[in-house]
């Protein structure tokens, strides 16, 4: 292990080493973990991302550089704000259409069929086997 952090060290006039470092959050959840089906997001330098890619693999089954250090943290951010966009656009359809008249049963089975099918829709519902 060593030896892989040698390769990215930087070494100051005064003697001091500094590693390359890396930010990479990732997504996918508990269950992606699990599976080893995590997606890495990351940031740093590109060289210390290409030697390191092969360690996220063993982990995950997408990496992605993003590029400086933050980018990863960046992506992330941005990520999770899509996502919490959907999950709020989604739950105001349901009210709607429940307030309408709609069973949710109904919306269910329309949602989890055609265009209003989002991830959040479908694994934030632990210990269930339908799509709610």
């Amino acid at each position: 292990m060593l030896r892989f952090f040698s390769k990215f060290t930087t070494v100051f006039a005064d003697g001091w080493k500094a590693p390359a470092m890396l930010d990479a959050p990732v997504s996918g959840g508990v269950l992606a973990a699990e599976n080893g089906t995590l997606t890495f997001m990351v940031g740093g330098p590109e060289e210390a991302y290409l030697a390191a890619k092969p360690l996220f693999l063993s982990m995950g089954k997408n990496t992605t550089y993003c590029g400086g250090s933050g980018n990863g943290a960046t992506a992330k951010i941005c990520n999770n704000l899509a996502m919490a966009i959907s999950m709020l656009g989604v739950s105001e359809a349901f009210a709607l259409g429940q307030s309408l008249g709609i069973e949710a049963s109904t919306l269910t089975k329309i949602f989890n069929s055609s265009s209003a099918r989002c991830w959040s829709r479908y694994s934030l519902q632990p210990g269930t086997k339908e799509l709610l």
